[in-house]
């Protein structure tokens, strides 16, 4: 009988074990099940909602009438004429021996200043080759634009920014000789003489980075949601690519 007695609760207690360790994982799934259900508030656009804007982008640039798109990416190459010759007229104006004693200083300048453009394309309107590279790739790839809609309005708006960046230096910096004395002179020609100089090599891979910085400007402008985000958003990649040359 005393045998009998002391083993009696003991399975009692171990169904209470079980008890508390079911209790246990039941209250771990609905913890779990409850952070599933709440969403981490942010108050901007996700990649998935920047691609279909990319989308309807593309849709609404292969259907530009050709005087709007070729306008258009005079006002982008306008806007980027402007920003190369605010960057060279503060950058060139540091003195010489300073540039040669402190030549990280040109480049931080760059850096802040030639991200102007961007903005001021992006919040004023224009058509970028760059920014239209990527555009009409997303386009075509979701099959909301064909082939030959790409290349046209990449061949429309390449020959439109190059005429409107051309335009816009040689009227505004050229004929005006903003740039004929010293410091800025020195400074531009090494800036010219480099840029001839590099090899094909070095210069297609330059691109790439720089290229792929400017999309990166691009896809944060269009997360944000307010003006301030979309300035601060595109600023720093256009920082980067600029400040590393």
């Amino acid at each position: 009988e005393k045998q009998t007695r002391s083993s009696a609760p003991e399975p009692k207690k171990a169904v209470d074990r079980h008890t508390k360790r079911a209790l246990r994982r039941a209250r771990r799934k609905e913890q779990s099940e409850e952070l599933l259900k709440y969403k981490v508030g942010i108050d901007i656009n996700t990649m998935l909602e920047v691609e279909k804007q990319q989308e309807k982008l593309a849709i609404i640039k292969a259907k530009l009438p050709f005087i709007r798109l070729f306008v258009l990416g005079l006002l982008a190459g306008w806007w980027k004429g402007l920003a190369v010759i605010f960057v060279l007229t503060m950058a060139g104006g540091i003195p010489a021996d300073l540039r040669e004693r402190i030549p990280f200083l040109v480049k931080i300048l760059s850096g802040i200043l030639f991200p102007i453009g961007i903005c001021c394309i992006n919040i004023f309107g224009g058509e970028l080759f760059t920014g239209n590279s990527m555009s009409m790739l997303i386009g075509l790839f979701s099959r909301r634009i064909t082939l030959l809609q790409l290349c046209y309005n990449w061949l429309v708006v390449l020959v439109a920014n190059f005429c409107g960046a051309v335009l816009t230096v040689y009227l505004f910096a050229y004929l005006t000789e903003i740039h004929s004395h010293e410091p800025w002179l020195s400074y531009v020609r090494s800036v010219a003489v480099t840029k001839v100089n590099m090899s094909p090599g070095v210069c297609f891979l330059k691109s790439i980075v720089a290229n792929a910085l400017v999309c990166t400007c691009i896809m944060l402008g269009q997360c944000a949601r307010d003006m301030f985000g979309k300035l601060a958003a595109m600023w720093f990649p256009v920082t980067v690519f600029s400040g590393i040359g």
